[in-house]
């Protein structure tokens, strides 16, 4: 079952949280942390690190200090020894991670302000025609919603940018149970699509077809306590 776990921060944490979160972080992490110059960076930074160690402890029992990061040859992290594939993402107020027990890959975007004819450059000649058919109320949205679909399916099969975001062709309907479905290189993927409600959009992929219903939220109580 591919499950989907959230924290949604509006503004600063305050500082003693703040404090609390930092010590319960790999130094790995916090180094990763100290080098960003934006304090949002940061703080989305430091609560993908709180919420991934409370996921793999949740799904596996694995404690935080056991939790060896490891990277593949493309860089994507996994935790050794661990029997569970799992992906992070944060836009804005949002920091999500997905988990699965087949390889998965999780995308939120916060829908800003953009020129969309950047479509021209990135999407596939499928992609570009099926957008710039809509109105143009519609389009900012779906322009992310397609870049939100594609990030997740790159970050699922893990290889980076080595695959350009223009060669494969996100399919625009979803199906009646509302998943999408794509066959790359021999393998079906599936694409569900969650709704956050407001100003942002949420995509997860994997091969396998799968999907809790909704999305599990955390605090930042329950993460510190």
């Amino acid at each position: 079952m591919i499950r989907v776990y959230a924290i949604k921060q509006d503004g600063a944490i305050e500082r003693s949280r703040y404090a609390e979160l930092l010590a319960l972080v790999s130094d790995e992490r916090r180094q990763k942390i100290a080098r960003y110059r934006h304090l949002p960076d940061a703080q989305r930074s430091l609560l993908a690190g709180v919420l991934l160690q409370m996921v793999i402890y949740r799904e596996t029992g694995l404690p935080p200090h056991k939790q060896i990061l490891r990277r593949t040859h493309y860089g994507k992290p996994y935790i050794a020894d661990v029997p569970l594939c799992f992906n992070l993402s944060h836009s804005g107020s949002w920091v999500v991670c997905a988990t699965n027990s087949q390889p998965v890959g999780i995308d939120v975007e916060h829908i800003g302000p953009i020129d969309v004819r950047i479509a021209e450059r990135y999407f596939s000649a499928t992609e570009k025609e099926w957008l710039f058919a809509k109105a143009e109320e519609e389009r900012l949205r779906e322009f992310y919603n397609i870049w939100a679909f594609k990030e997740s399916f790159i970050k699922t099969i893990g290889y980076g940018l080595s695959i350009p975001l223009q060669s494969f062709n996100i399919p625009m309907e979803p199906n009646t149970d509302g998943i999408r479905k794509m066959r790359y290189d021999g393998t079906t993927y599936y694409f569900k699509q969650h709704d956050t409600n407001d100003t942002y959009v949420l995509s997860v992929c994997s091969d396998s077809g799968h999907f809790s219903d909704f999305i599990e939220y955390y605090s930042i109580e329950k993460l510190v306590g």
